[in-house]
C-alpha cells in the first residue's frame, strides 16, 4: 500500500499539469481525475491518522466550506456557485491529498515519487519550449517585430506566461524538498539550472524576476550569519541601484501599467460597488473582472482577484489559510509564499491547481523532516 502512495502523488502531479486550455475535453477533467483517484486511495487504505494530519485534515475543510459560505452570500449566480464548489473542491484536495501521501510515505517512496515528480516536469516543460519555439526558429525575424508571437503558441497552456508559473512553483517545491531528495551538489546545480533555463525560455518577466529572486534567497539562506548579512546588503544596495533599469523593464511594452492601473482603480470601483459586493465578492469567475484597470478586463493581480471573488473577507481567510499552513510546517511555506506575493504583483491566479499542490507537498516535507533527521 505505502508503494500506492507515491505513485498517488505523482499522478497527482500529471493530473495537475494539464489545466489549461481544452486538451482534454475541458480545463477541469484532468485535475478531477486526479483528484478523485487520490480521494479512492485514501478511501480504500486510509491507515489511522495522525492528531497532527487529523488537524491538517480539519484545516483543509475548515477553508473550503468557509470559501463555499461566502460564494453563497455573496453575488454568486447558482451557475457561479455550482461552479465554485468545484473548483474550490480542486484546490483544496490537492493540498490536503499531497500532504497525506508523503507524510504517510518512508524515505525511500517519497525520493522515489519526488524524483519522479520532477523528472516529469522537466520532460513536460523540454517538450512544451520545443513544440512552442521551434517553429518560430527558421524565421527570427518575425519574432523581433511581435515579440508575443514566442509566447502565445504554447502547444499545452494558454500562453507562456501560464508555463513560467507551472516551472516556479516546482522550482519551489524542488527548493523545499531537499531536506529528502539529499541530492549531491552537482545534481541540485542541474536541476536548478534546468529549471533556470526553462523559466528564461517562457519569456514571462515575472516568472524569471522571482525565480532570481528565490534562488538569491536561497543561497542567502546556505550561508553562514556573518556572510548572510554581507551578502544581503550587498544585494540590497544593488537592488537599489539597478531598480531603475528593472521599471524601465517592466514598462517596456505597457503591460506593467496596466497593473498599477488595477491597483490605481480599486478604491474608485469599490465606491460602486454595495457592501455585499466588497466584503463577500461575486464568485470565482465573475470575480476575476471586477477589480480592473477598465471595465470588462481580466483582473489578474492575486489579491484584486481575491477581492473580486471573495471580497475582503475573502483575502483575510486565503493570507490566514496559508499563514496557518506555513506555521503547521514550521516556515517551510516561506518560499512559495514570497513566489505568491511577488509573481502575484503581476499575474496570479488566486487557486490556481499548481499552487495547492505544491503547498501541500512543502507542508507533508515539513511534517516529513522528523522521518529524515
Amino acid at each position: 500500500m505505502r508503494k500506492m502512495l507515491g505513485f498517488t502523488l505523482f499522478i497527482l502531479t500529471v493530473s495537475s499539469t494539464f489545466q489549461y486550455g481544452d486538451i482534454l475535453i475541458s480545463r477541469y477533467f484532468a485535475p478531477m481525475i486526479g483528484v478523485v483517484f487520490a480521494a479512492l486511495v485514501f478511501l480504500i487504505g486510509c491507515a489511522r491518522m495522525s492528531m497532527y494530519q487529523n488537524q491538517v485534515m480539519i484545516l483543509h475543510l475548515a477553508f473550503y466550506f468557509l470559501f463555499v459560505l461566502l460564494s453563497f452570500l455573496g453575488h454568486s449566480t447558482v451557475e457561479e456557485f455550482g461552479f465554485d464548489l468545484v473548483k474550490l473542491a480542486l484546490a483544496f484536495s490537492l493540498s490536503f491529498f499531497a500532504f497525506y501521501y508523503i507524510s504517510m510515505s518512508d524515505v525511500g517512496d517519497v525520493k522515489v515519487a519526488l524524483n519522479g515528480m520532477f523528472l516529469f516536469v522537466f520532460l513536460f516543460l523540454f517538450l512544451e519550449s520545443y513544440g512552442r519555439l521551434l517553429p518560430l526558429l527558421s524565421d527570427l525575424s518575425v519574432v523581433k517585430q511581435n515579440f508575443y508571437l514566442a509566447k502565445i503558441n504554447s502547444p499545452f497552456m494558454v500562453d507562456s506566461n501560464a508555463v513560467g508559473l507551472f516551472a516556479l512553483f516546482y522550482l519551489v517545491a524542488y527548493i523545499s524538498a531537499q531536506n529528502v531528495l539529499s541530492h549531491g551538489y552537482l545534481t541540485r546545480l542541474v536541476f536548478l539550472i534546468g529549471f533556470s533555463a526553462f523559466i528564461l525560455l517562457t519569456l514571462s518577466r515575472a516568472a524569471i524576476f522571482t525565480s532570481v529572486l528565490i534562488l538569491f534567497l536561497y543561497c542567502w539562506k546556505l550561508l553562514p550569519r556573518v556572510a548572510r548579512y554581507i551578502v544581503g546588503i550587498v544585494g540590497i544596495v544593488a537592488f537599489v541601484y539597478i531598480s531603475y533599469l528593472l521599471l524601465a523593464f517592466i514598462f517596456s511594452d505597457g503591460s506593467g501599467t496596466t497593473k498599477l492601473g488595477v491597483l490605481y482603480n480599486i478604491p474608485e470601483l469599490m465606491r460602486h460597488i454595495d457592501i455585499r459586493g466588497v466584503l463577500l465578492g461575486f464568485g470565482i469567475n465573475e470575480g476575476n473582472y471586477v477589480y480592473s484597470y477598465e471595465e470588462g478586463k481580466y483582473s489578474h493581480l492575486l489579491i484584486p482577484m481575491i477581492m473580486g471573488q471573495f471580497g475582503v473577507v475573502g483575502v483575510l481567510l486565503y493570507a490566514f489559510f496559508f499563514y496557518f499552513l506555513n506555521k503547521m510546517a514550521e516556515g517551510r511555506l516561506f518560499f512559495l509564499i514570497v513566489t505568491m506575493l511577488v509573481v502575484g504583483l503581476s499575474y496570479l491566479h488566486p487557486f490556481l491547481e499548481t499552487i495547492f499542490l505544491v503547498a501541500g507537498i512543502c507542508l507533508g516535507l515539513g511534517n516529513f523532516k522528523c522521518k529524515v533527521s
